[in-house]
């Protein structure tokens, strides 16, 4: 038995070798210190590293499709033309260890299966108030680049003075204005149906709009705010902020219950004033807190005289009277990452916004385009 065994263990063995060889070719692997290292070709020597918000992933909206971007990165081969990327991701519990996990990526360059460093590195910061967590990194190397996500061009040029990291650091944003219009829109027609439908002199002003990072955190860059006011006028768009930095998105500014729950709340809170004041629009940009909104509405039928809603950076449901806009930083993260990987460094555009059907789509049953 003991020799059976044996002469198992080295068929096994040999059987993997063959195989090794068979996946490796010479140029592919040498021999350093008795043991066989994979040398790689300089075209797969570029790696992606995404940064999340804490507790942001899984929220069915912007971080999800950020997800859904680095997952097509991953597996992406552009004919026989590959642009070899290690793409990784950073989803902390904490910002702390956001920080941490930032710094612990800013000092070590080197390829995990593979001998050497990475030729060109790529760190991308999905939320505005990260972008001073490189500041602090010092050890960033001639090959680290930066691009911002939700960014303007000021954040770019900031950013890359306070560390005097030249064109090297970047920025891309996709612009929700003209879906905002056409909601606008949407108000309108949506008015006029109420009141044939149900006798219902429905409001759109004051409008409220709930975000979650307050404003001492992060400067919105989505064009949300700034569209709203141009088609209802500042005094009618009520804004207000949920969570704070030390609430860490994810609780609000009070700590007394999570966003998930404030937004379940408010849901309820919401079919009140409907029926006490007729105030029928709201615009929801909760993150992961948007599937408190979501529960609330599981409750409502198609034909229920209610208020509507909009969500920012959602997805689609099968629940009613409920609407969304998605910009989609998946794709277009892909698009430019493969751009980048294939461009010499600090050759990319400075600052990249895109706008139009290809990038911001939205579920909103408008008469007319706008």
């Amino acid at each position: 038995m003991k020799v059976l065994h044996r002469l198992l263990l080295a068929t096994m063995v040999l059987s993997l070798a063959m195989n090794f060889a068979s996946c490796s070719g010479d140029d592919d692997s040498r021999v350093e210190h008795g043991k066989k290292k994979f040398v790689m070709p300089d075209s797969t020597f570029c790696e992606v590293t995404v940064a999340f918000a804490p507790g942001q992933l899984g929220d069915k909206g912007y971080a999800d499709n950020v997800m859904e971007g680095i997952n097509k990165l991953s597996y992406y081969d552009n004919d026989n033309d590959s642009v070899g990327l290690d793409v990784h991701f950073i989803s902390p519990t904490s910002l702390r260890s956001l920080s941490n996990s930032i710094r612990d990526w800013a000092l070590n360059s080197s390829i995990p299966y593979a001998d050497g460093n990475y030729r060109r590195r790529l760190l991308v910061l999905t939320e505005p108030f990260m972008f001073p967590m490189v500041s602090p990194l010092t050890v960033l190397n001639e090959t680290d680049e930066v691009l911002l996500l939700k960014a303007n061009e000021d954040d770019v040029i900031t950013v890359a003075e306070e560390n005097e990291m030249g064109n090297r650091v970047y920025g891309l944003n996709i612009s929700a204005a003209r879906s905002i219009r056409r909601f606008c829109r949407f108000m309108e027609e949506e008015i006029v149906r109420k009141k044939e439908r149900f006798n219902r002199d429905v409001l759109n002003k004051p409008l409220n709009y709930q975000r979650l990072y307050d404003s001492e955190l992060i400067v919105y860059r989505d064009s949300v705010y700034e569209t709203l006011v141009e088609e209802l006028g500042e005094s009618n768009v009520s804004v207000s902020d949920i969570s704070s930095e030390m609430a860490e998105g994810l609780y609000k500014k009070d700590f007394g219950n999570t966003v998930a729950e404030y937004a379940y709340m408010m849901a309820g809170l919401a079919r009140t004033i409907y029926n006490r004041m007729n105030i029928g629009f709201y615009v929801i940009d909760l993150g992961s807190g948007n599937s408190g909104w979501d529960y609330w509405l599981m409750g409502i039928s198609q034909d229920e005289d209610i208020y509507q809603t909009l969500f920012i950076d959602s997805s689609e449901s099968p629940l009613f009277h409920r609407y969304y806009i998605k910009r989609e930083f998946g794709d277009a993260l892909v698009e430019w990452c493969v751009n980048w990987a294939k461009q010499e460094k600090g050759t990319m555009p400075r600052f990249t916004l895109k706008y139009g059907d290809a990038y911001c789509i939205d579920n909103l049953p408008v008469a007319e385009e706008y």
